[in-house]
């Protein structure tokens, strides 16, 4: 964008000093459709529940702006699209056939430049001390028990986004 300021003869230097305020409100407000693209958020739902992974696609996408949403049936498709795209957030079921939640998350951490990947847990069964203490050296970043809202899903997102740890019910 070129931004050119024509001097008149009658110009004072508060005129002066308004108009390039001025310009510089009009250029600001310009910015945030550039900062957006470049502060898009990539998150990556792995559930292979088809209806609940829609769901979370769908809250999130009504809830959040700038963000792509890829839900996935598996832990090995996951890995499959983590080696395309590392998300910024990791949206995972824990009960799983074949490849089961904390098997995806220790396999994703053991992947180069995945250690700023934020993970959400989520279940729908009650997890032993050993399994919080498992996800906690796995660094996720919270966990959502089933059943839930779409506000709670949302709240707990946000919490992640903002790095706060939620591991209670």
């Amino acid at each position: 964008m070129k931004t050119t300021l024509q001097l008149f003869t009658e110009s004072t230097p508060n005129s002066i000093q308004f108009e390039i305020e001025m310009l510089q409100d009009f250029y600001e407000s310009e910015q945030p459709s550039i900062e957006k693209q470049k502060e898009e958020i990539q998150f990556l739902v792995v559930d292979d529940d088809y209806d609940l992974a829609t769901y979370i696609h769908d809250c999130l996408s009504s809830d959040f702006i700038n963000i792509t949403v890829i839900a996935v049936g598996s832990g090995e498709a996951a890995l499959k699209e983590i080696e395309h795209r590392v998300p910024d957030v990791l949206i995972t079921d824990i009960t799983m056939p074949r490849m089961d939640g904390f098997d995806l998350i220790s396999r994703l951490r053991l992947i180069r430049n995945t250690n700023r990947v934020k993970i959400l847990v989520i279940t729908g069964k009650e997890l032993s001390m050993q399994e919080l203490n498992q996800l906690e050296k796995l660094n996720t970043s919270g966990i959502l028990y089933k059943p839930f809202d779409s506000e709670r899903l949302i709240e707990i997102v946000k919490n992640t986004l903002n790095n706060s740890t939620e591991h209670q019910k």
